[in-house]
């Protein structure tokens, strides 16, 4: 959501630079019919409603319609965009470069919050977490999810804390996606030393969404197991 309040607050500014910066001396095209649809009303002076003076009122309107020709609006665009096109791709440049370092500002912002689960079990290095015991590693990622996202109104509710994990969870691989893209983008414009990214930033977010995948294998892998569990205990002895 936020990505898209971004792109719209770039269009609001490129277009009222556009508008006041333009030289607006193109005089507006002519040419179109000579008459224009007459809406001849008369007033009720009883209720104040408005009534229509003239059955014609409708045909009048198609007929205004039939007869626009909007070729010479046209000739107007393009001579407009033939005049304002070096200002046209000034503004175009500016309000990309704005509109990318504020994604980037608010990518670095939601990395920076302290309850990521790319962030979850931070302190032990990758390598040394994906050697460690399966099964330990599920129920300490249970036991985390349960303690962070319980029902505080129904304490005992475990589907719940689940939900609430996985909807997070999709949300934080969105934007970390969103970040390798835009990442990728630049580095393929070669612009990278223009945005201040290094390898290092390349490599901690390529980190990050290798830990969220290990968390989110670690749990469906468990969820597997539980539901098998579960199907087993149901069935007659």
């Amino acid at each position: 959501m936020k990505y898209y309040r971004w792109q719209c607050l770039n269009m609001f500014f490129f277009s009222f630079f556009v508008f006041i910066q333009g030289n607006n001396t193109t005089s507006f095209p002519s040419g179109q019919p000579s008459y224009a649809p007459q809406f001849n009303v008369s007033i009720n002076n009883s209720n104040g409603q408005l009534y229509p003076a003239s059955k014609n009122t409708v045909s009048c309107l198609f007929d205004y319609v039939r007869s626009f020709d909007p070729q010479p609006y046209k000739q107007y665009v393009g001579q407009w965009l033939k005049k304002n096109k070096y200002k046209i791709i000034q503004y175009g440049i500016c309000s990309w470069y704005v509109g990318t370092w504020l994604l980037l500002l608010s990518s670095h912002y939601y990395f920076n919050q302290t309850d990521l689960w790319s962030d979850w079990q931070l302190t032990i290095p990758f390598t040394e977490l994906c050697a460690r015991s399966e099964q330990l590693l599920q129920q300490e990622l249970i036991f985390d999810i349960q303690r962070r996202y319980i029902n505080q109104q129904n304490p005992t509710d475990f589907i719940s804390p689940f939900v609430t994990f996985l909807s997070r969870i999709n949300s934080e691989e969105k934007y970390i996606n969103r970040y390798i893209t835009l990442l990728n983008g630049i580095n393929s414009l070669r612009l990278a030393q223009l945005f201040l990214i290094t390898e290092k930033k390349v490599k901690e977010i390529k980190l990050r969404k290798q830990r969220l995948t290990f968390v989110r294998e670690l749990f469906l892998s468990w969820i597997a197991e539980y539901n098998i569990n579960q199907g087993k205990a149901k069935q007659p002895a």
